[in-house]
């Protein structure tokens, strides 16, 4: 017999359920590129460049672990502090190196001017830091102080060295990390995007490295990477590895009130309708944040802009990245 007639109703999946299941994706994802990892091993000299998405973090991270598991003293540095956290926390249950390996995993996380500023403290070196902290202090006294410290700290040396982020690192600050190295043929490893140099030219490609180019988008779906993608500067067109029917959004307003109320209804939208986690919501600034209106607007309705790392003027509070409170969660 005919089942009797029901009424459908149409379903919608929310925001918050695609997130989800995209974390399953994403996973898998790193999985197969451990492949890149096997095939490079031997490499001890390697630059790796790629699009945004294309896993240079997960790589880096994953080399970094697999070295401290074999026993090298490994340090992994990057240069933002919120990346420095987040690798951290991921690599915080990494197994222990076999004996003589630095700490209780063999692997140092750090940024670079943390780094700096841990050697220069620790040779004695460092000046008193100024309040409010300048950008000298981070473009010249921190590098300085790392300079003039490594010699005095003969101890302070790694088998390997890999960068995350190398884009916005100076040509002075590679030569600093690879003189950290207990043999000058020790392992180093670069990790960067020529699209992402916000800060400053990348220099990683003159480095003279071998070379090895990931062209395959694995964070994002097609249209999103397609869209990323035209900020790419590398010799391959990148190629996006996901694929779902979703699409990018692009929202215009005019700076000042009207970015403003674009914001508050965006996150509206996305956290009372879509049920997303307010701290999966990232917001992204062309400025700095004590430049930013946005920043400085802070309160958005019932959502609130939280950055632990900084104070309420964008400032930085100067904390290294293994203290950078856990928020929102």
């Amino acid at each position: 017999r005919r089942p009797p007639r029901s009424t459908l109703f149409p379903c919608t999946t929310l925001f918050r359920s695609r997130i989800e299941d995209d974390r399953s994706d994403l996973l898998a994802a790193s999985r197969e590129q451990g492949l890149i990892l096997n095939r490079t091993r031997r490499i001890r000299r390697l630059e790796v460049v790629g699009p945004a998405g294309s896993g240079k973090s997960m790589l880096a991270a994953e080399k970094a672990r697999l070295l401290a598991r074999e026993g090298y003293r490994t340090l992994l540095v990057c240069f933002n502090q919120r990346l420095a956290t987040s690798l951290i926390r991921e690599l915080a249950e990494a197994h222990a190196p076999a004996p003589g390996a630095l700490g209780p995993t063999g692997l140092d996380v750090t940024t670079f001017h943390r780094l700096c500023e841990r050697l220069g403290t620790e040779a004695g070196v460092l000046p008193t830091r100024p309040a409010p902290i300048s950008q000298a202090w981070w473009d010249e006294t921190l590098p300085a102080a790392a300079e003039a410290a490594i010699d005095a700290l003969p101890h302070a040396r790694y088998h390997a060295v890999i960068v995350d982020e190398g884009q916005d690192f100076e040509v002075r600050w590679f030569g600093l990390l690879e003189r950290l190295l207990i043999d000058p043929s020790d392992v180093f490893w670069v990790f960067h995007d020529p699209g992402q140099a916000l800060i400053r030219t990348d220099v990683a490609a003159g480095l003279g490295f071998e070379r090895l180019e990931l062209f395959e988008n694995h964070r994002n779906p097609g249209s999103i990477a397609e869209l990323a993608a035209r900020f790419y500067r590398g010799g391959e067109e990148p190629t996006a590895f996901r694929e779902t029917e979703r699409r990018y959004t692009i929202i215009g307003a005019e700076p000042g009130q009207p970015t403003l109320e674009a914001l508050r209804k965006t996150l509206h939208r996305l956290i009372e309708e879509e049920r997303v986690a307010p701290f999966r919501i990232a917001v992204l600034s062309g400025a700095r944040a004590g430049a930013s209106e946005v920043w400085r607007h802070r309160r958005f309705g019932n959502a609130c802009l939280e950055n632990a790392a900084l104070h309420d003027d964008g400032t930085s509070r100067g904390l290294a990245p293994e203290d950078v409170p856990e928020i929102g969660r």
